[in-house]
Parts: structure tokens; C-alpha cells; sequence
């Protein structure tokens, strides 16, 4: 659910860039078969992809140098990945899932949880945030980058749950 969940912000996020562009989303089972993970990668590249953004633990450095060795982009995922295929990865969403662990935690410890869904983005630097950009990226490419997380900290981008047919999405407001 999650990792669909991310799936459908990498696409709103190419689409607000492109609205031509296609996203194929394939799935490995296994966060961490390498064999798998580079397969999978393979698959897409011969389909004619540009970038690929991974969701994986292990297998994810497969991903990522076959991207490389293909000659194509990829975004990295969880750490700055940047050093594990520098001629392939555009930047990375970083996610310390250990701080949002210790964040929710802290509010139960504090009596301030509630029902609800926890959602910690670029306003939790400390937990989320983008890593280092490529510097293959164009100046022009880097500042609209800092210009839409600007626009999301100051609250001029928000975003919601939402649902195409029985597919849960993320929508802009």
C-alpha cells in the first residue's frame, strides 16, 4: 500500500513536468533478491524507460548499476544513493524510517497521538528530505526543484488521499 502510494507521487510528480509522460510500475516481491531487482530493471529498460525509481532494501544497488551500466537515469530511494551509481542517479528521496518510528513515538509518549494518519514530509528535514542532486541536472532543473519545495513547506502545494476506481492515489489540493 505504501510503496503504491509512492509509486502514484513519483507519476503526479513526472506528469506536473510532462503530462505525456507514462509511468509502469513493476513489482519484484522481494525487497531484497538481487537477481530479481536487476531483472526487473532490465525488463523496464527494454521497454524503452528513462528513469527508474526503486523501492527496494538489498536488490536496490542492482537497480541502480544497471541503470548505469544501460545508460539510463534513476532516482535513489531511502539514503542518498547518489555514490552508488553517479553517472545514473538524479537525486534521492531520503527517508529515515527510524526517526518517524522515534517521532510517533515521542507523541505517544507525549499523550499527543491520535487517530489518524502520519504523513512526514520535507517539513521533517530530519526524516524526509531529497539527497544530493546530480549535477548532470541543469541549473534551470535545480531551481524548480527548490522552488516547488519551498512551495510545499510555505503550504501553496498540499496534497490529499484520493482513489481512481478501487486504487488509492495521491491527488493535489
Amino acid at each position: 500500500k505504501g510503496t503504491n502510494l509512492q509509486g502514484k507521487a513519483f507519476e503526479l510528480g513526472a506528469k506536473s513536468v510532462n503530462t505525456s509522460v507514462e509511468v509502469v510500475i513493476s513489482y519484484t516481491g522481494d525487497f531484497n533478491d538481487i537477481a530479481k531487482g536487476k531483472e526487473a530493471a532490465l525488463a523496464l529498460i527494454s521497454t524503452g524507460v528513462d528513469v527508474i525509481y526503486h523501492l527496494l532494501d538489498n536488490a536496490a544497488p542492482a537497480v541502480l548499476q544497471t541503470a548505469q551500466e544501460k545508460g539510463i537515469y534513476a532516482v535513489g530511494n531511502t539514503t542518498d544513493q547518489l555514490d552508488v551509481a553517479p553517472k545514473a542517479v538524479l537525486t534521492s528521496a531520503v527517508q529515515d524510517v527510524g526517526g518517524a518510528i522515534a517521532y510517533v513515538a515521542n507523541l505517544v509518549k507525549n499523550n499527543q497521538v491520535k487517530g489518524e494518519k502520519y504523513i512526514l514530509g520535507i517539513e521533517n528535514p530530519e526524516i524526509t528530505k531529497l539527497g544530493r542532486l546530480n549535477d548532470v541536472l541543469p541549473e534551470e532543473v535545480k531551481q524548480k526543484i527548490e522552488e516547488t519545495q519551498q512551495e510545499m513547506l510555505a503550504g501553496k502545494l498540499q496534497f490529499k488521499d484520493c482513489s481512481e476506481g478501487s486504487q488509492e492515489k495521491v491527488c493535489i489540493k
